[in-house]
């Protein structure tokens, strides 16, 4: 399997476990909040207007928060299904 596949498939079949969907949206939102707020509309020219693309990130991290908290008990109940399982199963001896 080559790289670019194989980092496919790790993306494609990511665990919902993960914790860092709200750390990432976190700094989206902070982000998209200084180039909204703090840096002049006109830096970088007329052509590129640093305020939208402020308000497109700070759009992209409230999604993600919204998705972290809605998809965090799921996360939960999983983990917690995997653990009764377990206990209910010990190994032979």
């Amino acid at each position: 399997m080559t790289n670019l596949a194989r980092s496919l498939y790790l993306v494609v079949n990511s665990q919902p476990e993960d914790p860092v969907g709200v750390g990432v949206s976190i700094f989206f939102l902070t982000l998209g909040a200084i180039l909204r707020f703090a840096i002049e509309p006109d830096v970088l020219g007329e052509n590129v207007h640093i305020d939208v693309i402020g308000l497109i990130f700070m759009i992209v991290g409230a999604v993600g928060v919204v998705l972290s908290i809605v998809m965090a008990p799921k996360r939960g109940q999983v983990s917690d299904d995997r653990l009764i399982h377990r206990e209910n199963n010990p190994p032979e001896v």
